[in-house]
């Protein structure tokens, strides 16, 4: 389920997983060339206005050239609302990021990560 207003820049980089849905507002950015790619795994649900950005520059270069790295959220996941993803991380198997986090590291499987920048709170346990 895609709902409305949900924008993905440079399609043949993104990747969804069955059973997937993408609550209103979500916004998925990758970079054109650089081969880089936003993959969502099975069973994930991504609340509304959350933000994947997988491009961006480098602040270190004097031209800030185009930098990308992939974004990886595996099987069974919840990304609460208002979350924003950066390049570069990978989501653990059955995690939730609560709503407003940044998350700007790897979160290992079964977490529970919230906060700017997000950090694990608790071990998920599923009934």
């Amino acid at each position: 389920m895609i709902d409305y207003k949900v924008y993905m820049r440079y399609l043949k980089n993104i990747e969804l997983g069955d059973q997937v849905e993408i609550n209103r507002g979500c916004q998925f950015y990758t970079s054109v060339n650089l081969g880089k790619k936003i993959i969502i795994g099975n069973n994930v649900r991504i609340s509304p206005n959350t933000k994947f950005y997988g491009a961006a520059h480098d602040y270190k270069s004097k031209d800030m050239s185009n930098i990308a790295d992939d974004i990886i959220i595996e099987d069974d996941c919840w990304i609460c609302a208002d979350s924003t993803i950066l390049q570069g991380v990978r989501i653990g198997h059955g995690s939730v990021i609560g709503a407003g986090s940044v998350v700007t590291k790897d979160i290992p499987a079964n977490s529970v990560a919230v906060g700017n920048p997000a950090k694990v709170i608790k071990k998920r346990k599923m009934l």
